[in-house]
């Protein structure tokens, strides 16, 4: 977790190498932020009860499991030397240093306009798939700067036990192209191709209906929700209160004291309030004491 924004940390965890950024238990073992998780409930443990009972609404926990199951955990080994000061980590730009952070996919579409783009189909003396999946991740732009960092990052869906990479649910996608989210400045997408996605007829029938909400009404005491991989281990929601917001300027910046920890950066918060929910990105954590920091991004859930 290192202090490189104006305010607070920004919470990615760091690993000397990739076999040690598959499980981050060390790094959860260790945590000074945390101290033991309390709060920070297993994934497939989540329960209408978890939630605070002015809010325990079976709409409520329908829209948070559906956001969670479209969580991910990112893995990068690549940091960009174009970097600008204010989001470079520092002496971390070398060889072999890999972070990891959080996200969820927007939307999953099914593509044929075009030859697979993957990896895989882009071998040479490989005929491309014809037909194939795009999945595009929405998280933080200080997790993913640019395309030369989203070629190297792997995407984890389905990550919600520690079986999950033994048991086959885990299905694991390469970012190859980058996306920037127009007017928010902490925040970008990241396109991803497959030529099949794990349960996706059954987990996105729909896609997300993302409608654009410059002034969602959030007030303090409001309901917020973080969906996250803590330090790179599999999915956890913890449930928190929005504490402050701020709805002028170019972005509308939430705070609010869900827990959050390293491996937490570009996590999906769902804050809602009674005539509505919306989006934020989770940027930075302990801005003031025990309060993390998220922007809007221009989203509202319906």
């Amino acid at each position: 977790m290192l202090q490189n924004m104006d305010k607070g940390f920004i919470e990615c965890e760091f690993f000397e190498d990739a076999s040690a950024a598959l499980e981050g238990s060390s790094s959860w073992a260790s945590c000074t932020k945390n101290g033991g998780h309390l709060g920070f409930i297993p994934y497939p443990d989540f329960q209408i009860g978890h939630l605070p009972s002015a809010w325990q609404r079976r709409e409520v926990f329908q829209e948070t499991v559906d956001l969670a199951e479209r969580t991910v955990k990112l893995t990068i080994g690549h940091t960009s030397t174009d970097r600008p000061d204010v989001f470079r980590f520092s002496n971390l730009n070398r060889p072999g240093i890999v972070r990891s952070g959080s996200g969820w996919m927007e939307k999953v579409v099914h593509r044929s306009d075009v030859p697979c783009p993957c990896s895989d189909c882009s071998r040479d003396g490989v005929t491309p798939q014809e037909t194939w999946f795009e999945a595009v991740v929405i998280t933080a732009r200080h997790v993913v700067f640019n395309e030369e960092e989203a070629k190297s990052t792997l995407v984890d869906l389905h990550y919600d036990t520690k079986e999950s990479r033994k048991d086959g649910s885990m299905q694991r996608l390469q970012a190859y192209c980058f996306l920037l989210s127009e007017g928010v400045e902490d925040a970008c997408s990241l396109a991803c191709a497959a030529h099949d996605i794990k349960k996706a007829q059954l987990e996105f029938p729909l896609q997300l209906t993302l409608i654009p909400s410059t002034k969602p009404n959030i007030g303090k005491t409001d309901l917020c929700v973080v969906i996250s991989h803590p330090h790179g281990n599999p999915k956890k929601i913890t449930l928190g209160e929005v504490k402050d917001f701020n709805p002028s300027g170019s972005e509308f910046l939430v705070r609010y004291d869900s827990g959050t920890c390293p491996g937490s950066s570009g996590a999906p918060v769902i804050v809602f309030y009674e005539d509505g929910n919306s989006l934020v990105v989770h940027s930075m954590g302990n801005v003031t004491d025990g309060i993390n920091q998220g922007s809007c991004v221009a989203f509202k859930m319906k």
